[in-house]
């Protein structure tokens, strides 16, 4: 059995979801930032930019920290490194969404995955990454993977 794909309002917030009258600025996630934050995940899963430092680094928040779906725990300085020499092909991305859960702080949320040369499924995640805008920029903050299951795509 798998899971279902989680539904979300793209005009709320997380906290704010159910509350009405409670309206922030940031409670509406832009095209323009749905857009930005989505570009940048694609371009971490893509191996030519993933096996550049210098492309990488620069992304992430210094306080980047990621809890792998190996079960390890990355800085942003280990999580650079083990990307550098990352053999994998970009997996399959489904169900992504974008939620703001505060002002200049996203929430993307997606299912990636990964099959064979024979189109069998070798592996399944449940992603999820916090971003926060600094200055004019994105950073990625933290990232968690999460092995799963078959997941149902639409």
């Amino acid at each position: 059995m798998g899971l279902s794909q989680p539904r979300r309002s793209d005009a709320q917030p997380v906290g704010q979801r159910g509350r009405a009258g409670n309206v922030n600025r940031w409670d509406t996630v832009s095209e323009s930032a749905t857009s930005v934050i989505r570009a940048l995940e694609f371009r971490l899963l893509e191996r030519s930019f993933r096996n550049a430092p210098a492309l990488v680094a620069p992304l992430l928040a210094e306080d980047f920290c990621e809890f792998g779906s190996s079960g390890h725990v990355y800085d942003k300085s280990s999580i650079v490194a083990a990307l550098a020499v990352d053999t994998s092909d970009a997996p399959e991305v489904f169900g992504f969404e974008v939620a703001f859960v505060g002002k200049d702080v996203v929430l993307a949320t997606y299912h990636t995955r990964r099959r064979d040369g024979d189109g069998r499924t070798l592996s399944e995640s449940l992603r999820s990454s916090i971003w926060c805008k600094l200055g004019d920029e994105w950073r990625l903050r933290f990232h968690q993977g999460t092995r799963t299951g078959p997941v149902d795509t639409p």
